[in-house]
This record gives structure tokens, C-alpha cells and sequence, in this order.
């Protein structure tokens, strides 16, 4: 067979596409301490004890940038890079140029990234506004003459459109959420708190209807976030090499098996909770920002997914067998782990509340038996059953 050649598309070939990729130099820095020299992409390590763990695990400066840039799938997203003219008369630019331009600052630690021969000073990069909010979180367009400030949003990472906003000094994140989401978050996040477990929280806003909002946990960066992937790749379902990570970690003020216990925590949650959305990269671990160790488990967040959020079945009055099995498996490998103890009438309780925070009418029975029901099918089938509070 004769294969016809042509030259007649020719001039549709992307010479872009072509071209060599950009070698990457510079500096991954913690503040304005130099943690990673990166010369033609190649990393070498400056300072062990601040570098993120991501880049001391992979030595992959390039992809740790790129897992810090927006979600190039956000519609609003596309929206902000226009607005900032990010793509200079080109093509819109991808995850790396878009983390670089904003020199990889992000609102929940104290990295970024110098590219050579920048004068560029923590303290300057620092300086995030909040003007592109609205924009990002509803795609409300704002006429801008200029853009002469540093934004969080070419960095504000997740599937859902959100934004941050600075409020009376401090950071919060409003993500776009609808009535279910909205509910299981919420209801989540209170329900960890009265069974004394370290959640973030969420909240309402009433000039947002359609918005869940959570205050920056870090403090502005008082602490250092890295997420899970940073440490176990893409082995979020596997429960005991993350515990096995966690045990080898550097830490302060903590013990190890305390930090363990917080991991088994957000399990638990995810398990009476019905969370299929746990993933490597919404969950983690806060560093001391002066040492560098490793000082707590991040606050369980991240659970819009969860309970009712994709169904809201009611002859449906459990998870799945499968789903909890695993969960109790890992319980059983950790026998020293104590069950907090769920109460069904505390869960109506807590419905019922977020039901009128949230002007929801959703079944806080259903949701009570739902939960309490995915309790008991795991504390019948741990080894001791007594164990819990």
C-alpha cells in the first residue's frame, strides 16, 4: 500500500508546539531563604530542612510549580488569565506560566518561586489583593486600567470556582457551592467539631447564597500547608502507607502516633460521612515555618462531595459494604485508635441547625440514621468493640 504525502496542512501545524520546552531557572524560596537552586531544570537542594517535601521527594521543581497553579479547566478561570492578559497575544498560557506569573505565592504557606536574576523580595511578592475575587469566584468581569498587584487566585488550586477575600485581616475561601454541598460541608464540618475533632470551618455568608465560606487555617501563613501528595504521590487510598509515611516524618511539639490519630480522624469522618472525593491533595500536613518540622495534621476541610451532596436517596440507608470495609480494615490495623462515639439524636440536632443556617429543608432524620447507621456497621466489625469514648 502507497501512502499518499502532502504538504497542504502544513501551514495549521502550531510552530509553538515545536519548539523546545523552556528550561526552568531559578529558586524554589521559603521567605527569602533559598531552599532549591534549579539550573536547566535541574534541582539541587539548598536547604533540606525548609524545601518543600514535594521537591525533596521528586526533585521535580517543574511539577511542584505546576501543582500550584488554578485549574485550567475553571471557566473562570480562562476569565482571570484574559483579564490579567496572561497570554500577551498568544495562546492562553499553561499551569506553569501561570503559577510563575504569580511567582507561585500561594495564601496558605510561605513558598514561591525566584526566577534568575529577579530582585524580587518575599515581603513584595507578599503583597496579595483581593481585587480579582469576584471575578474569580462568579466570572463577574472587572474593568481593570492596570494590573499593579499580586493575586491568590492564578494559585488558588480545586475543581470548584472559589476566590479568596480579605476580611478585617483575614483570608477566607468562598467556593461556589449548591444546597447539598452546601449542606454536607457544612453539616460535616460541625459535626467534627462537637465530636472534638479539628475541623475547618464552614460557614454561611447571606450576600452569597450560593457560597460556602472557610477561613484561611493557616493564618496567613503562620504555618506552612503541604498537601499529602507532597509526601505519598497519588497513594491516597492506600491507608496504611499513608499512616506509614506520617510515622517517618520530622516533627515538633507532636507525636508521631498523634499525628497518626489525626490522619484516622479524617478517615473516620469520611467514613460516616460517605466522602468519595478524598484525594491527595485535599488533606495534609502544617510545618513549623521557622524549623520546618512537621507540627500537626491540616483541620479535616474539603467535604462538599460528601453525605448528601450527589445523593439524596431516601431509601438508601447506608454507604456501600465495599466503601466501609476498607475503612474498618484500617481501624482494625490501628487498635490503639479510639472511635469517637456518635449519638443519632446529637446528629438530628446538628441537621436541624444547619438546616436553618443553610434555608434548607433537607430530612434531618435520614441524614441522622445515614450517619449513625454507617457508625454501627463499623463498630460492629472492628476486633474491640469497646474501644470508643
Amino acid at each position: 500500500m502507497t501512502i499518499k504525502k502532502s504538504n497542504m496542512f502544513e501551514n495549521f501545524i502550531d510552530a509553538e508546539v515545536l519548539l523546545p520546552v523552556k528550561k526552568l531557572n531559578g529558586y524554589v524560596m521559603h521567605e527569602n531563604t533559598i531552599v532549591a537552586e534549579v539550573t536547566d531544570d535541574n534541582c539541587n537542594i539548598i536547604n533540606v530542612d525548609l524545601c518543600p517535601i514535594f521537591i525533596l521527594r521528586t526533585k521535580n521543581v517543574r511539577g511542584w510549580i505546576e501543582s500550584r497553579s488554578i485549574d485550567m479547566h475553571r471557566t473562570n478561570s480562562r476569565l482571570l488569565r484574559k483579564t490579567i492578559r496572561l497570554y500577551e497575544n498568544k495562546s492562553l498560557p499553561n499551569e506553569l506560566e501561570t503559577a510563575l506569573y504569580s511567582k507561585c505565592v500561594t495564601i496558605t504557606d510561605n513558598y514561591w518561586f525566584k526566577e534568575k536574576g529577579s530582585n524580587d523580595k518575599f515581603e513584595d511578592v507578599r503583597l496579595l489583593s483581593d481585587k480579582l475575587a469576584d471575578l474569580a469566584l462568579t466570572g463577574r468581569f472587572k474593568e481593570l486600567n492596570r494590573i499593579d498587584f499580586m493575586t491568590p487566585e492564578l494559585t488558588n488550586i480545586g475543581s470548584f470556582e472559589k476566590c479568596w477575600r480579605h476580611v478585617n485581616g483575614d483570608w477566607y475561601m468562598y467556593k461556589a457551592s449548591e444546597d447539598k454541598e452546601k449542606f454536607s460541608e457544612i453539616f460535616i464540618s460541625k459535626l467534627g467539631e462537637t465530636l472534638d475533632l479539628d475541623m475547618a470551618e464552614y460557614i454561611e455568608d447571606i450576600n452569597y447564597p450560593n457560597v460556602v465560606v472557610s477561613r484561611d487555617f493557616t493564618n496567613n501563613a503562620e504555618v506552612d500547608f503541604e498537601p499529602m501528595v507532597s509526601i505519598i504521590g497519588d497513594k491516597s487510598d492506600d491507608f496504611e502507607y499513608n499512616i506509614k509515611m506520617l510515622r517517618e516524618l520530622p516533627t515538633i511539639g507532636i507525636d508521631n502516633e498523634v499525628l497518626v490519630n489525626q490522619y484516622l480522624d479524617i478517615l473516620f469522618m469520611d467514613a460516616i460521612c460517605f466522602n468519595l472525593d478524598r484525594h491527595e491533595y485535599n488533606y495534609g500536613i502544617l510545618r513549623d515555618s521557622k524549623t520546618g518540622l512537621v507540627c500537626s495534621m491540616a483541620p479535616n476541610f474539603d467535604n462538599n462531595l460528601a453525605l448528601i451532596s450527589r445523593d439524596y436517596n431516601v431509601n438508601k440507608y447506608k454507604a456501600g459494604s465495599v466503601f466501609l470495609d476498607s475503612y474498618v480494615d484500617i481501624f482494625n490495623y490501628c487498635p490503639d485508635y479510639t472511635i469517637p462515639e456518635v449519638d443519632k439524636a446529637t446528629i438530628i440536632s446538628i441537621a436541624d441547625i444547619v438546616n436553618e443556617d443553610c434555608n434548607t429543608n433537607f430530612d434531618s432524620e435520614y441524614i441522622a440514621s445515614f450517619v449513625n447507621n454507617n457508625y454501627e456497621y463499623i463498630m460492629c466489625r472492628i476486633n474491640n468493640d469497646v474501644r470508643y469514648i
